[in-house]
């Protein structure tokens, strides 16, 4: 089969920046609001991950 026929295919980075949630509700057991449940918050970890991505 040729490459050359088939459609590139794109990226699609779908990347919840925060986990917290403003809503605070009452029957809610989450926890997002503890900035230890961030997935990123070192902003230079942030950064190489972006450089990282943008290579793909």
């Amino acid at each position: 089969m040729n490459n050359k026929n088939q459609p590139k295919r794109e990226l699609v980075v779908n990347w919840h920046i925060t986990e917290a949630c403003n809503y605070k509700c009452s029957y809610c057991f989450a926890k997002w609001n503890r900035q230890k449940n961030e997935v990123m918050n070192d902003e230079a970890a942030t950064i190489r991950l972006l450089d990282e991505i943008s290579k793909l």
